[in-house]
């Protein structure tokens, strides 16, 4: 039995995927940093602290993964949201320089 609409409607076409960027270490250390700080100040919930920001929540957890490099007036936001130093939502200089990949130098 034939179906009352027979005609054959166009496929949309293929949406493009987006290649998803490799995660630098040291952004992801940051996003874990980031994450511990809104913790320790009582932010449990992440959305709820991206919107008292003023920052998409998706935009704030990508960050959080470490999918986002932070411009220095977003992160200034950030720590001023937190009521915190800048530098205290910056990883360590020691588990910087671990995750960095090092460079080779020509002599």
């Amino acid at each position: 039995m034939a179906k009352k609409n027979d005609t054959e409607r166009p496929k949309a076409p293929a949406k493009a995927t987006k290649r998803r960027q490799s995660r630098s270490d040291a952004l992801v250390l940051f996003g874990k940093r980031l994450r511990e700080v809104r913790l320790a100040r009582g932010f449990r919930a992440q959305d709820k602290f991206a919107f008292g920001c003023g920052i998409d929540r998706a935009y704030y957890g990508a960050m959080e993964r470490g999918e986002r490099n932070v411009g220095l007036l977003k992160l200034v936001e950030i720590a001023v949201a937190l009521d915190v130093e800048v530098g205290e939502l910056v990883p360590s200089i020691q588990a910087l320089k671990a995750a960095m990949p090092r460079k080779s130098s020509k002599s």
